[in-house]
């Protein structure tokens, strides 16, 4: 697998940075609606450049098969210009940013219309955060500096109740039809 290129946005789109999807060997190649897109809010650009390769790296990533794209913000309104231009099903946010924390993007992404699952990461990461983030409505808490058997556990788990929960509203909704099959 390979990381094709990590391109920094200005302009209308200054302090995001997008990193591409990883490749898999010709004829295991995803299609586009395969692909994940994780959204890393931090002012530390190692952070997402860390996601991306345990994304890259970890067998458990690659076995579920998908393709993983990490896209980078490094402030609050960067994240939020981020999300409501993109679909993000996974956002790993820093605990403090500047200015603002991971709890002001939890209540912007519950106005969206599938919000994501918004994982905490931080240094500091103890019962107190753990406890706050999940009553405030966080999937989970990353330690740094990342563990990447924790990460992917967390990501991909994430990931999934994400995907339960958007089929689920869809559904209340009305929007989609549903067949069981056996």
């Amino acid at each position: 697998m390979k990381v094709l290129a990590a391109n920094v946005l200005s302009g209308a789109g200054a302090g995001r940075t997008e990193v591409s999807p990883m490749r898999k060997p010709p004829g295991t190649q995803a299609t586009e609606n395969q692909t994940i897109a994780v959204l890393s809010v931090s002012p530390a650009d190692r952070d997402h450049g860390e996601l991306w390769r345990i994304l890259e790296r970890e067998p458990g990533v690659a076995a579920a098969g998908r393709l993983w794209s990490v896209a980078g913000a490094d402030t609050l309104a960067g994240a939020l210009q981020t999300m409501r231009e993109g679909r993000f099903p996974v956002v790993v946010c820093e605990r403090e940013l500047s200015p603002g924390t991971w709890k002001d993007l939890l209540d912007e992404a519950r106005d969206l219309p599938a919000a994501p699952s918004l994982i905490v990461a931080s240094r500091l990461a103890d019962e107190h955060l753990w406890a706050e983030a999940l009553n405030l409505g966080a999937f989970d808490v990353l330690a740094k500096p990342f563990d990447a058997d924790e990460v992917v556990r967390v990501l991909v788990s994430a990931w999934r109740h994400w995907g339960g929960h958007s089929r689920g509203l869809a559904r209340a909704a009305g929007s989609v039809n549903v067949s069981y099959g056996t």
